[in-house]
């Protein structure tokens, strides 16, 4: 599950408890990835675990994740990682990468979970989708097959303007840095971003694409 689907099955779930009920119920999830992160670096308990489900033992959280036992550090060390410090590991190997991006959206649901339990947030919708600056909006938009490098950015920036409600002049400045290069535009921050935008199965290919550019960045 990304951590886009976690929040939603979660927001699902305690919007049918009682306001009363919804604190403890944010409290036990964030413990049970706790306890899940840490039963992953024990074989033992992860096949206690699995056992238990087999028997048809309804687990007491919302997050689902199954992981290679042989990847069991880099699941633990990205997880911690990223809640810890803001950091996003990154490795060579896409199998590798593949388990470090699963713990890097148990991170993203736990702060997620956690900032709400800081706030006192009582959860009765699904979260706003973070807004995208403008650079992020031409990456995304150049990530799904727009390419104006054949007309005038002038021309093109104006065009865009309107379409994204945005000032042309913005738009003209960032057009020369939208295709390749580390730059203002592709920076390691934005294409995170968008990144994040392309979780969904349907658009592996751009994300697969701007993962290795992120990898590249680092």
């Amino acid at each position: 599950m990304t951590n886009t689907e976690m929040s939603n099955k979660f927001i699902e779930e305690v919007t049918q408890l009682d306001m009363k009920y919804r604190k403890g119920f944010i409290k036990n999830e964030m413990e049970e990835i706790l306890k899940f992160v840490e039963d992953i670096g024990s074989p033992q308990r992860m096949q206690e675990r699995r056992k238990r489900y087999s028997f048809g033992q309804k687990p007491n959280h919302v997050f689902d994740i199954e992981i290679l036992g042989v990847w069991s550090m880099i699941f633990i060390n990205s997880f911690n990682d990223y809640k810890q410090k803001g950091i996003v590991a990154s490795y060579n190997r896409e199998d590798v990468e593949e388990t470090s991006m699963q713990a890097y959206s148990l991170a993203i649901y736990y702060k997620w979970l956690e900032k709400a339990l800081e706030q006192n947030f009582n959860i009765e919708e699904k979260p706003k989708e973070a807004t995208l600056n403008i650079e992020q909006k031409l990456i995304a938009l150049h990530s799904l097959g727009l390419d104006l490098r054949d007309y005038s950015n002038t021309e093109s920036a104006k065009i865009l303007a309107k379409i994204l409600n945005v000032g042309s002049e913005n738009i003209r400045k960032n057009l020369s840095n939208l295709y390749v290069g580390k730059n203002n535009v592709r920076n390691l921050n934005n294409l995170t971003k968008v990144s994040e935008l392309f979780e969904n199965k349907t658009f592996d290919s751009i994300s697969n694409r701007l993962k290795k550019e992120i990898k590249e960045h680092r």
